[in-house]
């Protein structure tokens, strides 16, 4: 994460440049493209990512759409965004398959990969002992395509909404940067340094909390009638559970359209079970929540270490789009200043 991180943030303004304006879409793509490219398959290739994080953006509104159809009708037929469907599933399988065909091709004796993939192809069932069965091939595939997917657009989604929020509120963007310099001293952090950057870690979970990279994909169905607040809910309803919504509840968040990292520091007391929920909660809690937070934590510290971050004047707030992910409706430019 932190070698990803660190080419990306280097490259982020011209050589020689000292500010510019930087659309924060492309970067925070680029930025997590590079993050699940290491960790999934332990590749530095930049090659065709750009296309990568295209197709995954078509993939969240196909799916954000036909999340509400009655039926998923075939890909086949002459549809409007069909066509861009099958472009963006056929280019990730693609990648992804090429990657599983690599690995499986080193030759004997090739120094084992500390990757996820490697971590996928030694997996076996912990009740079936160590001679049981591992994954098949289209389950590893299928795992590697979710994690590639889930891993790269949410925590792009997220660190774009945080940089903005830390260009529009400079004072919390100065202390985060005072706690990282105490801390770090100029070096790069490590995990081992998350638990002393409390200010950084609460300006980003109220970033979570704002803006929610999943605002309302959570849904269940009702198993037997139910009565909430007044609503009568017949058996076998389909009920969504919207982040985005919840996390504006003012009993539990006070003001709750203001960014005060505060509410999530580790003096004040945390907020009820449920009532923040970025990565979901109960027993399908989001499997990546803490590699999430890894990561956009230690990028965060580098970020504040080489730049300081500025809105345009006059530049208008964002409009949030309700998607699979939450993004902007338009790309958010920033200008960043080296220090």
């Amino acid at each position: 994460m932190v070698a990803a991180a660190r080419q990306a943030l280097d490259e982020a303004l011209p050589a020689g440049q000292g500010n510019a304006l930087v659309d924060v879409d492309a970067l925070t793509n680029r930025l997590t493209m590079a993050v699940m490219l290491r960790t999934l398959f332990s590749s530095t290739a930049v090659d065709r990512t750009t296309d990568a994080a295209r197709a995954s953006r078509i993939l969240t509104y196909c799916g954000m759409r036909e999340l509400f159809w009655p039926v998923t009708l075939p890909d086949w037929l002459p549809l409007p965004g069909k066509a861009d469907k099958r472009w963006a599933m056929r280019l990730l399988n693609v990648l992804i398959a090429g990657h599983i065909r690599r690995r499986l091709a080193e030759p004997a004796g090739t120094p084992p990969k500390d990757d996820l993939l490697a971590m996928l192809l030694a997996a076996r069932d912990e009740d079936a002992g160590a001679n049981s069965a591992g994954l098949s091939p289209a389950e590893v595939h299928d795992q590697c395509k979710l994690m590639f997917l889930a891993g790269h657009d949410t925590t792009a989604s997220a660190l774009q909404w945080w940089l903005w929020l830390m260009a529009r509120h400079p004072e919390a963007a100065r202390r985060a940067h005072d706690e990282v310099q105490r801390v770090l001293g100029g070096r790069e952090p490590t995990a081992a340094d998350l638990p002393q950057l409390d200010w950084l870690t609460a300006t980003l979970k109220e970033a979570l909390r704002l803006y929610p990279p999943a605002p309302s994909l959570t849904a269940r169905r009702t198993t037997q009638e139910m009565q909430v607040a007044g609503w009568r809910i017949p058996r076998r309803t389909l009920v969504f559970i919207v982040p985005w919504v919840a996390h504006h509840d003012a009993r539990w968040f006070p003001e709750p359209e203001a960014f005060r990292p505060e509410r999530f520091t580790a003096d004040t007391p945390p907020p009820p079970r449920g009532a923040w929920m970025p990565f979901g909660t109960g027993p399908r809690v989001c499997i990546g929540q803490h590699f999430a937070m890894l990561e956009m934590t230690l990028v965060a510290a580098m970020l504040l270490q080489r730049y300081t971050l500025h809105t345009e004047p006059g530049q208008a707030e964002p409009r949030p789009v309700l998607n699979v992910t939450l993004r902007p409706a338009q790309s958010i430019w920033l200008r960043l200043a080296r220090r």
